[in-house]
């Protein structure tokens, strides 16, 4: 019986994590949204898609925002594990228009950094339906999260989101 309940729990834990691993990897279909910023032609040419594809593609982004909103709190356990992962790009934010010559700072963002921007917009952008970079990403920091999360962990996510943004001054 002991071995099976460890089992079942050994299976709870993958199959959460595979979600979690999906809606990151639909999140980064978010190319789709600068189709308007460089051109249809453009656009279709450099993705190698037809307009069905974007509308699939586009719908699958969309689906992954939702789903990332709307997924258990221990997302954000599972978004901390990136706390270290400040070696390899990528897009789960945001993609670079491949037609400007100018790499910004935002441009390139780090699992590490993606997944700060993901923990602060579950808690505070959660009615936008949008995955944003905040005008204030400078003041994030794991260690303010980690402390606040580890203070405030017995709360109800509503009652989490609410202190977040009082916590941190944030009004959207």
């Amino acid at each position: 019986m002991k071995n099976t309940i460890i089992y079942l729990i050994i299976i709870f834990n993958i199959s959460c994590s595979e979600d979690y691993d999906s809606i990151l990897n639909d999140l980064s279909y978010n190319y789709v949204l600068i189709k308007d910023e460089i051109g249809d032609d453009l656009y279709y040419e450099h993705y190698n898609i037809n307009e069905k594809e974007h509308e699939m593609r586009f719908n699958i982004y969309k689906n992954s925002v939702r789903k990332f909103y709307s997924s258990d709190i221990k997302i954000i356990d599972y978004l901390l594990k990136y706390r270290n992962e400040d070696k390899e790009f990528c897009n789960w934010i945001k993609t670079k228009n491949p037609y400007l010559s100018t790499i910004g700072d935002l441009d390139l963002l780090t699992k590490s950094e993606s997944a700060l921007i993901l923990i602060d917009n579950y808690f505070s952008n959660f009615k936008s339906g949008k995955i944003e970079i905040p005008s204030y990403l400078t003041n994030l920091s794991y260690e303010r999260f980690i402390k606040f999360y580890n203070e405030n962990k017995e709360l109800n996510l509503e009652e989490l989101r609410r202190n977040y943004k009082k916590k941190f001054g944030i009004s959207r």
